[in-house]
């Protein structure tokens, strides 16, 4: 087996998910499992030189050999919303064309996709219809309703909109989803996520 991940954050990133992530890459190759990882330069929680550094690291190999990491170059992430939701988009082209035409991608079985950036999972969608490759969509944020909860939307809006319609796209042509809570799962099956 052989698995795709396309993270928005990973290693040395000084946030939680790259470090919530090691120990499930570590599982999947104690399993025999090959890891291919198309991801960022990092840039958050890390110094200037350490992201200096990584400029020039584009291959990394990692796990003894059976996890691959890729990195490609894309501006720092910023405090601006509309910055980093820019930011996003880039990404999010970027992995998918690595997703769909590189050749270490497109040698994997399936692709396990986290929910950051809310765009993440349509992007994942996207990439599933062009090569057949069926993904997992690991679930640690629901978008729009974390929007609504933190106050930079209100239900019904346009922003609410969008983000719902990319919810259902999501969740649609996902083959599995992974929850963190029976709340989590209520929600998504209660919008006809399955």
């Amino acid at each position: 087996m052989k698995v795709l991940l396309l993270p928005s954050y990973f290693l040395p990133e000084g946030i939680s998910s790259p470090y919530i992530s090691w120990n499930r890459n570590q599982a999947f190759v104690e399993e025999g499992w090959d890891v291919v990882v198309y991801t960022p330069v990092p840039c958050r929680g890390i110094s200037d030189d350490v992201r200096k550094e990584y400029k020039h690291k584009k291959l990394e190999m990692m796990l003894d050999g059976k996890m691959t990491v890729h990195r490609f170059s894309l501006i720092p992430e910023k405090k601006n919303p509309l910055l980093r939701a820019f930011r996003y988009f880039v990404q999010n082209i970027k992995q998918f064309d690595r997703g769909v035409f590189f050749k270490d991608a497109r040698s994997c079985d399936v692709m396990l996709i986290a929910s950051t950036p809310p765009t993440q999972g349509a992007m994942a969608a996207l990439i599933k219809k062009c090569t057949g490759r069926p993904f997992v969509y690991n679930l640690q944020d629901i978008f729009p309703d974390s929007l609504v909860g933190a106050g930079f939307s209100n239900e019904g809006s346009i922003l609410w909109k969008i983000g719902r319609v990319i919810e259902n796209f999501t969740y649609k042509n996902a083959d599995k989803i992974v929850v963190i809570s029976e709340a989590f799962k209520q929600n998504i099956m209660a919008k006809g996520g399955a």
